[in-house]
Order: C-alpha cells, then structure tokens, then sequence
C-alpha cells in the first residue's frame, strides 16, 4: 500500500500542463446555491413566480454577472449561467415567461438607460420587472461607500425608479453581489421582492431562478447583520485609518452590538423568508452530563415542502463581566418538510459554550474563562429577532466556575479604549510589548546613534535584507528593493528628549529621483524628496533630512513616495551637531558584517546507507534519522516554498527531491480549485462564496462541496488547497468578505471543522486561513490592529479553535497584518503559546503569499514556511551569527516533514 501511496504521489508531483473540470460539479455548486440563497423581502406573495409571469430583466448586472470574488478565490471557468440564462431555462420549461428582446438589447449594450416611458412600454408585453444588481469585491482593495459598492450605481438606482412607476404587477431586485449592501431603496421604491444570492458559482443563474420559480423553495438564513446604514456599524468609524485599526468595539461585533444596544436592523441575523410557514414548538430545555440540550418541534404549517432553521441563542445573566444580551450557541436545519410533515430537533452544547472571557479579572479570576452563577436563558427561533422574543428556558448555575485558566497573550500597547453594554467606554491598560519584540533602539539627545537598514522591524512593500560586498571588499547587508512607491522600513526607537534631530541615510542604487516621507508613530515627522542616488547599487551616499521627534518610545518609519534605492544605515545626531555626524561617520564607515560564530553542518554523504521518504514512509520511526542527514542549507530552504510543478499552482510545501520527498503542492481559489487562466486554456468548477455557503445553515452539505473541490485537485494533482477563509465579518467593507463565513464565531468555527474534516475525508487538504485578525485590505501587509484580549478570544480566533480542535486541522496561513504592534507571523504568542500551546495544534503554519516579515523571526515564532518563497540565505547568515540555532531548524524540519507524513498517511486511508 505505501509503495502504490508513492507512486501515486510521484505521479501528482509531476508536471501537469492543463487543468480539468470533473464532470457533475457544476450540479453540486447549482445545489450548495440552492440551499444557501437568502430571500429577504417577498411582499404580497409576489414570489414564487407562476407560468402567468412573463419577466423582463433589466440592469447592466444582467451582462456583468458575479459568479465569484476577485483575487486569490476567482476561478476560471468555461462557462457561468448568468440570471437571465438561468430565467431563459426555466421559461423553456414552461414555469414562467421571459421577455428576450430586453436582453437581447442589453447584451448589445450594457448601459441602455431606461426611461418610465420605455419601462411601461416593457410592461406591455412582461408583468414582472427583474433588477439585476452586481456588485463585485476582491482580494487586495476595500469596498467603498460609493454609488456602485455600497449603494446602487446611479443607473440602477435610475432604473428601479422607473421600475417603480411603470405599472408592473411585480418588481424583484435579484442581488448579485458579494457582501452586504446599502437597502434603503427598499423603502424608497418598495420592490415586492428581494433576492440575495452573493456570488453564486458557475450554475448561479440556475439557481436563482430554480428559486424564484419555486422549484426550490428558499431556505438560506443570513449569517451577517443587513444595518439600515453603514454607520451603524461601529467599526465604520476608523475603518481606513491609515497604519493602524483600533478595535474599540470590543465584542460588541455584528448582532451582538445591535442587539445590545437595540439598534434596529434591515435584515437581522439569521433572517430568511421561506415560500411556506413553519412553527417551531418547545420540547424542553434540560442540563444533562454538563450540557445544555434544547429540543424543538418543527412542523411545516403551509402549502410547500420546504426547510427550516431553529436557531439556538443564550442570554447570560449580568453580572461583573459585561455580556452581549444575547449569543447564538447551537442550530439545526431540518430535512425537506412536506406540508403537514414534522421533524423534532435536538440541539446540544457544553455549558461551558455560554462562558465569558475574563481579560482584566473582574470576576476574580484574570485571564480566565468564567461562567458566572445565574440564570442562562435559551432562546430559540428562526433568526435572531424571532428567537429574542421566544424563551424555551433556563439553566442556572448555581456558583461561578472557572472553565479554563490562561494567560492574556494579546496585551494592547496603543488600544486606548473598548466598547462596554451600556454604552461607555472602559480605558485598555497600557501594557509592554510582547515579550521577544525588538528592543527599542535609544536615540541619544547628546550623542549620535546608528541605525542599520537591515534592523527593521519590519518592512512595507517588496523590501527587505540584501548581502553585498562593498567596492573595498568588505561584507554588508542594507535594506534592499524599495524600488517602488511605498517601500520601506519601520524601526522602533526611544528617543531620550523632544526636538529635532538630522538624520543622515547612507543611500545608493538609483539614477532617477527618488523621494520619501519620514513618520514617528504614522505621524509625519519630515521629508526627503527629488534626491539623486548613484547609480551603483552599493555605492552608499550620505543625504540628510531634519525631524521633529517627541520624546519617548515609538516608530521610527520611512514610505518611499518615488522609488528609491538601497539603503544601508541611518546617523542620528541632535540637529545642526556635525562634529557629532563626523564622529559617527568614521566609526560607520568601519562596521562590516561580522565573522560567523557557527559552523555550518554540511549534508551527511548519500550512499548505501542513506535514508529516503519512501524508507520514512514504510517506517515513521525513521523521521528523525531522515531529518538529521540533511545540511544546514536544507534545513534553512524548507522554511522557505519551492516552485510550482503543476502550472498555475501555488508551489509546493517540503520538497527535497534529492531525497525522494516531493512535497506537496498549493492551489489557490477560495471558490474551487484555481490553475491558470484563459491564457492557458485552464478551466475549473466555480463554487459558490463561502459566505453563501455558511448561509445555507446547513453544515451537512460541505461534504459535497468538498467531495467536489477533492475530484478537481485530484484531476489536476494538486494536494492543498488554500482555503476556507474564516476571518469574522467585523464590517462589511472588507473587500474579502465573501472568503469568510460570518460575523459569528460559532457557525464560522463550525463550518471550518467539517470543512476540514471533509478535506481529509477525501484525500486533500485544506489550509485555513488568515490567521488571525485580518479584517480588512488596505494596508493589510502593514496595517496594526490593535485588539484586547477579550475580543480575540470571544470573536476572532474562536472559529480557528474550532477547525483545530475538532477539524484536526493540519494547515494554516498566518495573516499579513500586525496585532498590537507585533507580525501575526513573528508572534509567537499566537503560533506557539495559544495556537500549539492552549489548542494542542500539531499542523505547520504557513505565510500567506509574499509577505514581508523576516523569516529567521518567522521560524523562531513558530511560522514554518514562507510562502511562496522566501530568502533562506537569510536564514543561514542569521545561523552563522547566532540569531537562530541548528537544533531549531530541526525542530521546524520536524514540523513540516511530520505533517507531510500525516497527510500522506490520511491519503493512504482514503
């Protein structure tokens, strides 16, 4: 079995030159559509519509249809069933009429305008009017608060409006778009119907129509709060502040704040209209064996078969920790109901589910999760306001118990404040940066300081380390690459006492003009623009700027505004101070890279006794014998990716082919596995959005979602795949949204786990991501989010506990951003005290693509692999000199050939 498992493997790692759709996926992404879209207004009954209607579909959207989100997740397609193609099949079936002179005049042009006077001339021969409205989003940009993103575009605003008053029996407003949306058309100019249906896939067009016609009756649920205005939300406030985000909502994200603070809704969490009506009648609530188990009676009470959801919320008693007034901690959907037809449910969850996080010690109990004594009360409904309103019961405990003791991992140092139930705001502690951060480097307000390029904390844009030989032969390294608009460095710093200071950078490597601007804590703080570099690239000159500095610590930071060169270090003196420049100079001048403390362990001589994967994978106990012939330099390049072996992936995780190991390869596409691209003639299967996905409620039909991604991975050889997205909805203008589940951690977290376990069920893997706290686009490679304890615990990592603990995940992707102050992926407080450490992850983390932390401090965080790949000289000239040690590159090699190992042994039980 292992040696067919090798070949079998060897045959994936080979060069595949085309990529291939399975056949029938396409009828799997129309049915997860199905069980997902949300309908949220149907007045009047006007929906499902009937053989009496004939539709005319209007809207530029009709042309531009949203199968899928841009970036990493879009996947290329042969085709995609738009709306009014899906409405054409449906009518050929003689369910409804189709008006196709319209479209047929929108395809011709996209941007017709409709008038009232053409409108009613439409509705002379259709009497249902269908608006179509596409709105888009992607990798790498926000959403805007625009006509055309968040509100409707001027033309579909135009045309709703003439709409409106041409006299047709029905309008639907059919949206096509990724994420929430502004709806205060709804009152304006009252459509009989609203469809929600994300980015539905290549067969979406299908599905919407399969469910305007009522061949499916809609069961999909919200899984985001719909506000009346993107105000409403209370990290809109903020949301763009350049260089940092602070979280000052605390908890207090999607429902939680609007329920808490009873600010009313379009459309709540958990809504969704259903072509029949359904009563969900108590069973009983009870406490058994530590868990809280709700039982419900549904009964379908109308005329159509259809399916309902029972969700679960808690409210917990007030008492020294400020709570949410209310929290969802359990749901069911049921089985298609036939009129008449029953179904009980019974929905269970630990007591310990309804704790709170303790960040200050309000309980007595700091850094701890506590279920305070009280009563919890289970309310059920069909969405959040139903459920609000209907209490099936209670439990009470009797005395507050400790859960689980920790240790707050999080430690804002600029958060000034969080968010608390009555509207206030509790002051955060200032508390010192975590520990294993760069010291500040101390700025002298009577002496000159040296700062070396390559001592960054961290970098913007492609920049980063370079060695180089200098003209006299001397070893050095600089700053490299802040070739473009918006490279550069942050260096964090103590300066001694307020005032202004000259900072002379040693710069070379650009013939055209370059520029950048200087900040102290993204404050700017000076200039340097149109200055000339030479023209050799480590041929370093001396130019000046003066700063105004404030005295104590922060960060000192450069952004290239034209493009720049190498910079190899920075003089500080007190302003005007050229005596103290010139000593400076001459003892910089002098400074080369030292000689390496550490001998480099050369590769044990492959021979007769050398041991292969395929030896490590007949016996596992072989691993560390395996790992311990490698040299220094193998050890330092797997923490780093290799190149693509299948055209158009992401690269491979562990490859060490001299050793027969091939590691095994990426595929980008949060919506189905993505390879090339027309260009090549590479086609796949577009899912639907994982967020219309979660909207289904459904946690059942993964299995067929993921059973379809495994068939195409396994087509086109190809073993992870970088996906699902499970970042929290914290504000519906991240551009990514449509990646991620929910603003909910429960449903996101499990989703995640049967996403994972369904991976593994069929052979492939899936890597989880961004971990953690990547809630928005801009900026997001050097964006701070500043967040407390709390919220991190209670909001943003509890979907990636979930996917851990009970997916067995065995893949993650560290996110770009900082959280308060420090790089997801240099933090080891995330990837090794909580991730490895409190959940018992036993995975490899991995970077997302093309980051630009330094990767010795990767490695020695607990990140295993940059991806797609890094500079792993780095690594070996920062073993030379001490920084990191053989014995925990081996411990990394550990790691990464361990879960290789684990992944080919769950193959191998497929």
């Amino acid at each position: 079995m292992k040696k067919l498992l090798t070949l079998l493997l060897l045959i994936a790692s080979a060069s595949c030159s085309y990529a291939l759709m399975a056949p029938g996926n396409n009828i799997i992404s129309r049915k997860v559509a199905e069980e997902s879209i949300v309908l949220l207004r149907n007045e009047e009954s006007a929906l499902p519509l009937t053989k009496s209607d004939t539709v005319a579909v209007f809207g530029p959207g009709q042309i531009g249809y949203i199968k899928g989100g841009g970036g990493s997740a879009w996947v290329h397609t042969y085709y995609s069933v738009p709306v009014p193609e899906g409405i054409k099949h449906v009518a050929a079936e003689g369910m409804v009429g189709f008006y196709e002179p319209l479209y047929n005049e929108y395809r011709a042009d996209s941007n017709i305008t409709i008038t009232v006077e053409k409108a009613k001339e439409i509705a002379k021969h259709a009497n249902t009017a269908l608006l179509c409205v596409a709105h888009g989003s992607g990798e790498g940009f926000d959403r805007k608060i625009d006509k055309g993103d968040w509100f409707l575009s001027e033309k579909e605003e135009e045309t709703l409006a003439a709409l409106s008053k041409a006299g047709f029996k029905k309008v639907i407003v059919v949206l096509n778009t990724v994420g929430v949306i502004d709806t205060s058309w709804v009152d304006v100019y009252k459509p009989q119907g609203v469809l929600w249906c994300s980015a539905p896939g290549i067969d979406g067009g299908d599905a919407v129509a399969n469910i305007l016609t009522g061949k499916v009756n809609p069961s999909g649920k919200l899984t985001d709060t719909w506000a009346r205005d993107i105000n409403d939300y209370p990290s809109t406030e903020g949301f763009f502040t350049p260089g940092h985000v602070d979280y000052t909502e605390g908890i207090y994200v999607g429902y939680r704040y609007f329920r808490t603070f009873n600010k009313a809704a379009r459309y709540p969490f958990g809504h969704g209209l259903s072509y029949t009506t359904f009563d969900i009648a108590n069973k009983g609530v009870k406490l058994e064996n530590e868990n809280i188990v709700v039982t419900a009676k549904v009964t379908n009470k109308g005329a159509r078969a259809g399916k309902e959801v029972v969700q679960v919320y808690v409210k917990a008693p007030r008492g020294k920790l400020d709570k949410p007034a209310m929290e969802l901690r359990g749901f069911a959907k049921t089985k298609l109901l036939s009129p008449g037809e029953s179904q009980t449910l019974t929905i269970t969850f630990p007591k310990y589910e309804a704790a709170s996080y303790d960040e200050y010690g309000d309980t007595g109990h700091k850094a701890a999760w506590v279920l305070e004594a009280g009563d919890y009360h289970i309310l059920v409904g069909d969405s959040l306001d139903s459920a609000a309103k209907n209490v099936f019961g209670k439990v009470n405990v009797p005395q507050t118990l400790v859960t689980k003791q920790l240790a707050n991992r999080f430690n804002p140092t600029k958060l000034e404040k969080v968010l608390t139930a009555d509207g206030t705001y509790r002051p955060v502690p200032t508390y010192d940066p975590e520990a294993g951060k760069i010291k500040p480097i101390d700025i002298a307000a009577d002496s000159y300081t040296i700062i070396e390029g390559e001592d960054y904390s961290m970098t913007y844009g492609d920049s980063g380390r370079q060695h180089f030989s200098y003209p006299d032969g001397r070893l050095g390294v600089c700053l490299a690459w802040t070739q473009k608009t918006n490279g550069g460095a942050k260096y964090p710093v103590s300066v001694a006492k307020a005032g202004k200071y000259d900072i002379y950078f040693a710069i070379a490597g650009r013939d055209n003009d370059g520029g950048f601007r200087i900040t102290f804590d993204d404050k700017d703080v000076g200039e340097v623009k149109n200055v000339r570099p030479t023209g050799g690239w480590f041929d370093f000159r001396y130019i000046t700027a003066t700063v105004d500095l404030p005295a104590g610590a922060g960060d000192l930071a450069f952004r290239t505004t034209k493009p720049y060169g190498n910079i190899d270090r920075f003089i500080i003196v007190p302003a005007g101070n050229k005596s103290l420049y010139e000593a400076a100079l001459k003892s910089a001048e002098t400074l080369s890279v030292p000689e390496p403390k550490y001998a480099f362990k050369e590769r044990t001589q492959v021979g007769s006794g050398t041991i292969y994967w395929e030896d490590v994978l007949r016996d596992h106990s072989l691993l560390n014998a395996f790992i311990s012939q490698l040299a220094d330099e193998d050890l330092a390049r797997i923490t780093q990716g290799f190149p693509n072996k299948v055209i158009g992936d992401c690269g491979d995780i562990g490859g060490l082919t001299d050793f027969g190991c091939y590691g095994l390869e990426t595929t980008d596409g949060g919506q189905g596995v993505k390879l090339g691209g027309p260009a090549m003639g590479y086609y796949t299967t577009c899912m639907p959005s994982t967020v219309l996905v979660t909207c289904s409620w459904n946690i059942g039909i993964i299995d067929e979602y993921c059973k379809a991604i495994a068939k195409e991975m396994e087509l086109n050889k190809v073993d992870i795949w970088l996906a699902p997205g499970l970042n929290i909805h914290r504000n519906p203008l991240c551009g990514r949204n449509f990646e991620y589940m929910s603003e909910d951690p429960l449903i996101t977290g499990l989703f995640a786990a049967k996403f994972v376990r369904c991976a593994h069920k069929y052979g492939y893997f899936s890597m989880i991501k961004h971990f953690c706290a990547n809630n928005r686009e801009f900026e997001r490679t050097t964006v701070d989010t500043r967040v407390s304890d709390r919220a991190m615990r209670e909001i943003y990592l509890r979907g990636f506990q979930r996917a851990v603990e009970e997916g067995d995940a065995l893949f993650i992707m560290s996110s770009y951003n900082l959280i308060n102050g420090t790089e997801v992926s240099e933090s080891k407080n995330i990837l090794t005290d909580i991730l490895r450490g409190e959940w018992g992850y036993r995975g490899l983390v991995s970077t997302d693509w093309g980051n630009n932390s330094n990767q010795t401090r990767e490695v020695l965080a607990g990140n295993n692999v940059k991806m797609y790949a890094g500079n792993h000289s780095d690594v070996m000239f920062d073993l030379a000199n001490g920084v990191i040690t053989h014995e925990k590159l081996v411990q990394n090699a550990r790691t990464i050939f361990g879960t290789i190992l684990r992944a080919y042994d769950i193959r191998a039980e497929k």
